[in-house]
């Protein structure tokens, strides 16, 4: 790896990212065809909130190789996080999982593609659709040592579940989700509490994890409060079982 990019490699890594950027932009000066570097030139601009550079940045990077999965995602993860053009990600997000099963066989490494389209699906209520991407998510992950942590996945796999009507597996899932976050992820109990909440034998078994929560994670945690809410409601409803 040539000087520029390895001081950009360890600029990135030190958060540095105006240094980096500087670096890259030498490297490419220097060598104009260099797909990789005009990928982690993007990477800076994105992290330096220069969006639109960055998309630009990465379009230049797959003129020089079409192939190039990082760029893809990237645009993708874009389109998803900050212009909220979920349909446009999940096109790019297919385009990377079709390249992928073309020409790289160890396809489990990309996990978090499938992750992300999820989460775009989920946010177009497609419900059905974003079941399939996390729960394929999931089956890459296990075969992975991988940087998103497994609980966020079950967690989204629960909501799917919880979307769908089917309350008792979207508790499963709820379940799976805190204890692989060692009984920390709070979020999978309110969300496992408001599944309970929909099922009517189990109204008051919601109300004590409403509780719990309040009590033993997060008194400030305002959803609990709603959930704890929405329990009295029924109560005075007479939808109690």
């Amino acid at each position: 790896m040539g000087s520029y990019m390895s001081k950009g490699e360890l600029c990135y890594t030190s958060l540095d990212y105006q240094n980096a950027l500087e670096m890259y932009n030498n490297e490419i000066h220097k060598n104009p065809k260099s797909h990789l570097a005009l990928l982690l030139k993007g990477n800076c601009l994105y992290k330096l909130n220069r969006q639109e550079e960055a998309l630009k940045s990465y379009d230049k990077t797959l003129e020089l190789n079409p192939n190039c999965i990082g760029a893809l995602y990237n645009k993708g993860y874009i389109e998803y996080t900050t212009n909220k053009n979920y349909t446009v990600a999940i096109n790019f997000f297919d385009e990377c999982i079709q390249k992928i099963e073309n020409i790289d066989k160890n396809s489990n490494k990309y996990y978090y593609i499938y992750y992300s389209k999820g989460l775009c699906e989920f946010q177009l209520e497609d419900y059905d659709s974003a079941l399939k991407s996390f729960l394929k998510s999931h089956e890459l992950k296990l075969k992975n040592d991988t940087s998103i942590n497994e609980y966020l996945i079950l967690n989204n796999i629960g909501r799917c579940y919880d979307k769908l009507k089917n309350y008792q597996k979207a508790i499963e899932y709820f379940i799976q989700s805190f204890l692989a976050s060692d009984s920390k992820y709070y979020i999978a109990l309110y969300n496992q509490a408001m599944s309970l909440l929909k099922i009517k034998t189990k109204k008051f078994e919601a109300k004590k994890f409403f509780e719990s929560i309040y009590d033993d994670y997060n008194s400030d945690f305002a959803p609990a409060y709603y959930g704890l809410e929405l329990y009295y409601v029924a109560l005075n409803e007479k939808n109690l079982l």
